[in-house]
């Protein structure tokens, strides 16, 4: 009995892995597989994993240099490397919050300030 369960174990383990295989490899051939963030971390290989077509607005493909390519136009190099997109992101969210929590201090500051007047009109 314990063989038997062992085998069956063993077959169900490659069967999920096997089909958690294919599922990879038919998400990874989608065509939004470029759209997904962590395709970023890849753009540097864009350029030479695209394939070489001749047409409009691919002439300068060759002087592309670890530049993302933008998906709206094929072949325009947008001039942000996939690290600055990221730290541009972190720096805008950074500077919100920033914002924010200076607005909340003065918000505070501004009541505390109202309550020391009050206190000291009435006493």
């Amino acid at each position: 009995m314990n063989l038997l369960t062992l085998f069956f174990g063993i077959v169900a383990v490659f069967i999920a892995t096997v089909s958690i295989f294919f599922d990879n490899v038919e998400a990874s051939a989608s065509p939004d597989a470029l759209a997904a963030p962590d395709a970023l971390a890849d753009a540097e290989a864009l350029p030479l994993a695209l394939p070489r077509r001749r047409g409009f607005g691919n002439e300068n493909l060759d002087k592309i240099y670890r530049g993302v390519i933008n998906p709206q136009s094929p072949g325009v190099d947008v001039g942000k490397l996939p690290d600055d997109i990221f730290m541009q992101q972190a720096r805008r969210e950074f500077a919100e919050a920033l914002a924010r929590e200076k607005a909340e201090r003065a918000r505070i500051i501004y009541k505390q300030a109202q309550r020391e007047k009050a206190e000291r009109a009435r006493g």
